[in-house]
């Protein structure tokens, strides 16, 4: 094998970067918006209209049928 056998350059260079917090995973996450976003919005408010209005035509159809006994 050609492993090395002590500290490579590529290491020793990537090391203080880490160290001092400037590699890529130290930066802060941005917070996610507690709100979903405005398409999800509107696609719930349009679900809501449709199970509405099925609802609504469901009532008008039993009203309309005459009551069995």
């Amino acid at each position: 094998m050609d492993a090395a056998k002590g500290l490579t350059s590529t290491y020793l260079q990537r090391v203080p970067r880490w160290c001092s917090g400037k590699d890529p995973a130290a930066k802060p996450q941005r917070q996610r918006s507690r709100s979903p976003p405005h398409s999800w919005q509107i696609t719930h408010i349009q679900n809501q209209r449709v199970i509405s209005a099925a609802r609504q035509c469901r009532r008008s159809e039993r009203a309309k049928a005459p009551h069995e006994t």
